[in-house]
C-alpha cells in the first residue's frame, strides 16, 4: 500500500498599501485560496492594509 505523503500547512499573505485598494486585497486572496485549494493545502490566511515601506508588518510577526 502507497503511503499518501501529508499536504503541507501553508500560510497566505496578501498586502496592500492603502484601504483605496482594499478590493485589490480580496482578489489577492481569492486567487491564493483558489490556488492552494486547487494544490489540496491546508492554509491560514494573513492579510493587511499596510505600506511597503514600513518593516513593522503585524501580519508577519505571526
Amino acid at each position: 500500500m502507497i503511503e499518501k505523503e501529508p499536504k503541507p500547512r501553508v500560510v497566505l499573505y496578501a498586502r496592500v498599501s492603502t484601504k483605496k485598494q482594499e478590493e485589490y486585497l480580496k482578489n489577492q486572496l481569492r486567487r491564493l485560496k483558489e490556488y492552494a485549494n486547487s494544490q489540496g493545502w491546508q492554509y491560514e490566511v494573513i492579510s493587511e492594509i499596510a505600506s511597503g515601506v514600513n518593516e513593522n508588518k503585524r501580519g508577519l510577526l505571526k
